[in-house]
């Protein structure tokens, strides 16, 4: 490997400083280890699974588990019978509800304290509930106490558009204007009763940023052959490297406790495609389990955005993931939210709706993404030495992780960082 230039020379004299980007400040507490390594294995499952089903779709992707899972969560507390036995099994729950929605309330008091400087998270969630709908009680308290959310009452039956832009300004502001239209037009009518949502944010730096002043373009290659131009970032530090047979998997940490970005790089130009055949939950587990050693590496990254067009409907999806029942107006079976008298009472989930952004520049990461169920009626280091090259110049898969509790907040692909994702109309 050829010398490092001045530049990277005096970065590297400086990152040799660092404290270890592993440790966490003594003022953000751990969890429970059994119960946060379920609940993040279930929604890292979950969230794979999805991918698999949206990974067909050309061009950029990205979504959210954390988000997803949060809201089918809340769902989730309000179904019985073969509904939430199905549920159960689409969302790869592990734990009893009581269990569950107590993993999930120490997980989301302790982001809510992970404010630093360089660091905002916000996970907000809400129930917007037709103001003539008897909802039962202790659904309002679990989703209370489980995942803090608020409720709204709206008009559905009589002034449903101004009910949809009602909760897509909700939507919008808790995501700072990353996602506008997470419902779109025609999805709410006067047979809603209920919409669960679940809104995300995260904005951080870089504990290392990449100079702009070291951007350079370089070719990025979108096939074996075919190359685009793009911004490619540079920086140098020492990093969590992983490899395996198929691909190499550094981890990049930003500026506070707890969250990192790993880009998981396919070892062959056009290897994207095989990585994502073989992906399973079980291979996101094999990729950061155990302790990984650290690698003096010089970055080069380029810029991305994966922006929706639209929002991605995810009944599909969820009905091949085993829960269909969710979806029937005739056997859906929700009385843990609803005690219906009349059949043409029962509540069903009619949509699952959800967005997700992601921006990566030079000084760190911004990420949003929402998900909404709507609910109709039925009607250890190494010795220091020259670093080596870690190259991102071809599709990869990228995964921003809580990697304390082992949660993947926002997973995706860029197969050309010039263009946007494409998302359902």
């Amino acid at each position: 490997m050829t010398p490092v230039s001045d530049w990277l020379a005096a970065r590297w004299r400086k990152a040799s400083k660092r404290a270890d980007p592993a440790v966490r400040p003594a003022h953000i507490p751990a969890l429970p280890g059994n119960e946060t390594e379920a609940l993040a294995g279930s929604c890292n499952a979950l969230g794979v699974n999805l991918y698999q089903t949206l990974c067909s779709t050309p061009g950029n992707v990205a979504l959210s588990p954390a988000s997803i899972a949060i809201a089918l969560g809340m769902t989730y507390f309000g179904a019985r019978g073969a509904t939430a036995s199905e549920m159960e099994r689409a969302l790869q729950a592990t734990l009893e509800p009581a269990t569950l929605g107590r993993a999930h309330r120490r997980l989301l008091d302790v982001w809510r304290r992970v404010q630093f400087e360089n660091l905002t998270l916000r996970v907000a969630n809400r129930l917007f509930i037709e103001r003539t709908l008897e909802v039962e009680p202790a659904f309002l308290e679990a989703s209370s106490n489980a995942f803090g959310a608020c409720v709204d009452l709206l008009d559905f039956a009589h002034s449903c558009e101004s009910s949809r832009g009602r909760i897509n300004d909700w939507v919008a502001g808790e995501t700072r204007g990353r996602i506008l239209e997470l419902i779109p037009s025609g999805a709410v009518t006067e047979d809603t009763r209920l919409v669960l949502a679940n809104a995300v944010y995260f904005k951080a730096k870089w504990r290392s940023p990449f100079e702009i002043r070291a951007t350079k373009p370089a070719p990025f290659f979108v096939d074996r052959t075919r190359t685009v131009e793009v911004p490619m970032m540079t920086t140098i530090g020492t990093y969590v490297f992983r490899h395996n047979a198929d691909v190499d998997i550094v981890e990049i940490p930003y500026d506070g406790p707890r969250f990192s970005m790993a880009i998981v790089l396919p070892r062959k130009r056009d290897g994207l495609a095989l990585v994502e055949n073989r992906l399973t939950p079980d291979t996101v587990s094999e990729w950061f389990d155990g302790e990984a050693p650290y690698e003096d590496l010089v970055v080069r990254l380029p810029r991305f955005k994966v922006a929706p067009r639209g929002s991605l409907r995810l009944k599909p999806a969820l009905s091949a993931l085993g829960m269909p029942t969710a979806f029937d107006p005739d056997t859906a079976d929700f009385t843990g939210i609803h005690l219906f008298k009349q059949p043409e009472d029962r509540l069903v989930i009619g949509e699952v709706f959800h967005q997700a952004f992601v921006e990566v520049d030079e000084h760190g990461t911004e990420a949003a993404a929402a998900t909404a169920s709507t609910m109709p009626m039925a009607g250890a280091r190494r010795e220091r030495r020259e670093p080596r090259l870690f190259v991102v110049d071809h599709p990869f898969l990228f995964l921003l992780r809580d990697f304390d509790s082992g949660m993947v907040m926002f997973l995706g692909r860029v197969t050309e960082p010039v263009l946007d994702s494409l998302g359902s109309p």
